[in-house]
């Protein structure tokens, strides 16, 4: 193979991958009995064979193991199997594969005017990129339904939707070295769309995280709001919180969290007529808008939350008039910075201990003199 692709494997940059080989669904070669003979030893010990002769130090051929199972990354000889292999160290986490980076197909943002952020095929750039691949091949709601099977995992018991989902939208904070935190961040990882950051040397705990991604936080509000999950899922947080897996902050930022986000939603379903997605007008399908990412006026927002006669109490009835062009748009809450925040619909908690600001939401002031 390198003497027929000379070309592919001749260069000075070694350490890029210039050939990839890619086994999906890896863990069927990895059973979970310890005493059993894996198949993957064989392909292993191949690999390492090869990776330690010196001509293949020129060669940069990489091998992936992918799955839903967090197996493949132990492929360990079996301590019970009488085998040759040899056990060797290196690193868990490599840049490629851990620090991907996002929104690398979003829209430039001079390319989209701020009124226009909901529309699908705007929100669908920011976050993993598979979302936007998919706009080529597929139509909105094919689109919505395969990011609502990721979400909500195959696994899942009784097709309910799992408490995960939770942290999708509201930043659920976990408690290290809770007995119930290693088993939360699996499910996590292996089945609902979380990404690994990083993990500690012994490998016992793993450091995960949300990427902001607009469209896929619209997809866990409908699960979130759909049937009777909403009431189950919050009974189910209570729990966690109770028994301290998840961190209540003392300023209130979790509170604060899912006080403004439901909000949002309850008001988006309970005041609008409620569709998930609002078809274009000009019946091109990716420029339909996502509800749960569109802009409402402060002012209705405000009464919404704080009772009809909130701007009555304000100042005389004197600020009703500098908010009534103003209008806001999240669909997320993310700790990230990210500049962005805007045209990914995304409010922007802050780090904590910070004096004074806890969060922050955009405001869009609409038809603004100059």
């Amino acid at each position: 193979m390198v003497n027929l692709l000379d070309e592919l494997f001749r260069g000075k940059e070694h350490y890029q991958p210039k050939f990839v080989i890619a086994l999906d669904e890896a863990h069927v070669i990895a059973p979970h009995e310890t005493d059993q003979y894996r198949s993957s030893m064989d392909l292993c010990r191949a690999i390492r064979s090869y990776s330690v002769m010196d001509r293949a130090a020129n060669h940069a051929v990489w091998v992936v193991f992918a799955s839903a199972s967090s197996i493949v990354a132990d492929f360990a000889v079996p301590q019970g199997y009488c085998g040759c292999g040899v056990s060797s160290g290196g690193q868990w986490e490599y840049p490629p594969y851990c620090h991907l980076g996002w929104d690398q197909r979003a829209d430039v943002l001079e390319g989209t005017a701020a009124t226009d952020v909901a529309q699908a095929g705007h929100i669908i750039g920011y976050g993993r990129p598979l979302w936007k691949s998919m706009q080529e091949l597929h139509d909105v709601y094919s689109t919505i339904k395969v990011a609502t099977s990721k979400l909500r995992g195959s696994s899942s018991e009784n097709r309910k939707v799992p408490l995960v989902t939770l942290s999708r939208r509201f930043c659920l904070e976990l408690t290290l070295g809770h007995p119930e935190t290693n088993k939360f961040v699996a499910s996590a990882m292996m089945s609902h769309l979380c990404v690994l950051l990083s993990m500690t040397d012994d490998r016992h705990w793993s450091f995960t995280t949300y990427p902001s991604e607009p469209f896929v936080s619209c997809v866990a509000a409908t699960l979130i709001h759909s049937s009777d999950n909403l009431d189950r899922l919050l009974r189910a947080l209570e729990e966690k919180i109770v028994s301290g897996m998840i961190i209540v902050d003392r300023s209130g930022g979790l509170a604060s969290r899912l006080l403004w986000l439901f909000a949002k939603d309850l008001y988006v379903r309970c005041i609008l007529p409620y569709k998930f997605i609002l078809p274009a007008m000009n019946g091109k399908d990716w420029e339909s808008e996502l509800v749960d990412c569109r802009m409402i006026p402060v002012v209705d927002y405000f009464r919404f939350v704080f009772g009809k006669d909130f701007w009555a109490k304000v100042e005389g009835g004197r600020m009703l008039k500098r908010f009534s062009r103003t209008h806001i748009s999240t669909s997320l809450i993310g700790y990230e910075w990210t500049l962005r925040h805007w045209h990914r619909t995304c409010a922007v908690q802050c780090c904590y201990g910070q004096s004074l600001v806890d969060k922050m939401i955009p405001i869009y002031i609409k038809d603004c003199p100059g």
